[in-house]
């Protein structure tokens, strides 16, 4: 049992809902050999953590909206399995120490890090926070709610991508994949199997696995098991949300979505990249193939576009999970804004359900 602070009371409540008990020591091995082959120094501190709490997850109110539920885990491969070591380097850099990831807290959004020393940090795109000076205390922060964390300043992250697309690449493919939070899912060379798009999404996917971008406001599905969101086949299966939409979903294949579920999908009918509008089922062109779409994407995103109302919604409510997308509360039609106060965090499958059920029956009232 580690020794280092003292569990709380709604800690120790929340760990025992989890199976965890005060003797509780697993086999570390399959985490160290993930760990490692990801290029991290494994330290003592953060094998003694795992060994008595790794593999569980815990489930907690959530820190600002107490009426839902947030979770955490301690699975050091999968956590390492999500995340670049790039982009763990930067974050080690800008704590001006190594760390070691060691789960993943805020709905799986965030990926925790462990320093030599104990010190336990979260963090998701631009954002490094501090959590605690301990593996314990960090338990206590996050199971309790706790909303003070001193937040580590990163002043060049989009400047340092930037010169990498620059110098390395140039492509807004390229930048993208500079940009990106992931890999979401295992890291494995993808094959589509298809032809034409399919070649690029592969060669895509296989640099990096599924992956947020833009403070989240970008998702690009991730193919395979284990992952965090939705899983590229699985969403495309006419069960998940398309048979909601009637015929107004056939022939696209959807590899992405927005931060209000619009869909990106290759129109299989006429040989392009579409975005699909979750609310009313209409198709927009937006280029030829994925290079033009990832072109299309940063003029659309970035500071001029989704980016600031989606950070401004996560500061105030916390990171969207990874199964999450926004909806407005009172839609455009009704007189409703884009804007913070009517904005509202919606499971993806069902938003999608819901909005396809709607955009049928207005087809119907119109005699389409």
């Amino acid at each position: 049992m580690m020794t280092n602070g003292e569990l709380s009371r709604t800690s120790r409540e929340c760990l025992a809902r989890a199976g965890w008990t005060r003797d509780r020591r697993i086999d570390i091995t399959p985490y160290i050999r993930q760990l490692e082959a990801d290029g991290y120094t494994v330290f003592e501190v953060v094998r003694e953590f795992l060994a008595n709490f790794g593999g569980l997850r815990l489930k907690y109110p959530h820190f600002r909206v107490p009426e839902h539920e947030d979770s955490c885990h301690f699975d050091a491969a999968e956590a390492s399995q999500r995340i670049s070591p790039y982009t763990v380097a930067r974050y080690a850099e800008a704590i001006g120490k190594p760390v070691c990831p060691i789960g993943n807290a805020f709905h799986d959004h965030m990926v925790l890090m462990m320093t030599e020393r104990g010190v336990v940090y979260a963090a998701f795109e631009g954002t490094l926070v501090r959590i605690a000076d301990s593996g314990i205390e960090a338990i206590n922060e996050l199971c309790e709610g706790r909303d003070d964390h001193e937040e580590i300043p990163l002043p060049h992250w989009n400047d340092d991508r930037k010169d990498f697309r620059e110098e390395e690449t140039g492509s807004s493919l390229d930048e993208l994949v500079a940009r990106a939070d992931g890999p979401t899912g295992p890291a494995v060379a993808v094959d589509l199997g298809m032809p034409g798009p399919f070649t690029e999404l592969s060669a895509l996917l296989t640099r990096c696995n599924g992956f947020t971008a833009f403070s989240g406001v970008l998702q690009v599905y991730r193919v395979g098991e284990p992952g965090a969101g939705p899983e590229l086949w699985a969403w495309n299966e006419p069960t998940t949300w398309k048979d909601a939409y009637g015929t107004l979903a056939d022939n696209l294949f959807c590899f992405g979505q927005g931060p209000f579920g619009e869909q990106y999908a290759f129109d299989l009918a006429n040989d392009c990249v579409v975005e699909f509008d979750r609310e009313n089922g209409g198709k927009t062109f937006v280029g030829s193939n994925l290079q033009e779409w990832a072109d299309e994407v940063f003029e659309e995103f970035g500071v001029i576009g989704w980016e600031p109302l989606v950070k401004s919604y996560q500061e105030a409510h916390g990171p969207l999970g990874a199964d999450e997308r926004l909806a407005l509360i009172r839609p455009v039609g009704e007189g409703g804004e884009y804007d913070l106060d009517n904005a509202t965090a919606v499971d993806s499958v069902e938003a999608m359900r819901s909005c396809g059920a709607a955009a049928l029956r207005r087809g119907l009232e119109q005699g389409r």
